[in-house]
C-alpha cells in the first residue's frame, strides 16, 4: 500500500513539474486544470493565457505528425478544447479572444464503410487556420479544414465547416 501511494505521489509531482516547466517556457499563467499533450508539438508566442479546464491535443504518432501554433496576444476562455491529433493542424493568428466551451478539432472519423464499424474506420486529418484579430463567441465547434479571415466575428453556438 506504501509502495502503491507513493508512485501516485511521484506521478502527481512529475505531472505538475512538466505543467509548470511548459507554462514557464512559454511565459504563461493557466490555471492548474488545464491539461496540455504533446508539447512538442505546440509553439506559442507572447501573452497567451487560458481559462479554467482548457485542454490542448498535438500528440504525434508514428505516421502522423500534429501540431498546434498560436500567435501573441490569444485569450482561451474555459473550457477550450483545441485538438490536433491524428495528423492534424491548428494555426490561430495575433490578437484572437476565444469564448468559453469552443471545440476546433482537426481530424474526423471516417465513416464511408456501412459494414465496418466507425470507430475502426481510421481518421481523416486537415488543418484549421484562425487569422488574426479575430472573436470567437462561446459554445462554437470547428471543424477541420476551415479558415477564419482576418477581422472575422463568429457567433456563439455556431457550427463551422467550411470557410
Amino acid at each position: 500500500m506504501i509502495v502503491f501511494i507513493f508512485k501516485r505521489y511521484c506521478q502527481y509531482y512529475s505531472k505538475l513539474l512538466n505543467h509548470f516547466l511548459f507554462f514557464k517556457k512559454f511565459n504563461i499563467l493557466a490555471p492548474a486544470s488545464c491539461a496540455i499533450y504533446g508539447v512538442e508539438g505546440i509553439s506559442i508566442k507572447n501573452n497567451f493565457s487560458l481559462g479554467e479546464n482548457c485542454e490542448l491535443y498535438a500528440r504525434k504518432s508514428p505516421s502522423l505528425g500534429a501540431k498546434i501554433k498560436i500567435g501573441s496576444n490569444v485569450a482561451l476562455n474555459s473550457n477550450v478544447i483545441i485538438n490536433a491529433e491524428c495528423g492534424g493542424s491548428i494555426e490561430i493568428g495575433d490578437n484572437v479572444i476565444i469564448g468559453p466551451a469552443t471545440m476546433m478539432r482537426a481530424s474526423n472519423h471516417n465513416f464511408r464503410q456501412s459494414g465496418v464499424l466507425i470507430r475502426n474506420q481510421g481518421h481523416s486529418h486537415g488543418k484549421i487556420v484562425i487569422e488574426s484579430n479575430v472573436w470567437i463567441g462561446a459554445n462554437v465547434t470547428i471543424l477541420p479544414n476551415v479558415t477564419i479571415g482576418k477581422n472575422s466575428v463568429i457567433a456563439a453556438g455556431s457550427i463551422i465547416i467550411k470557410d
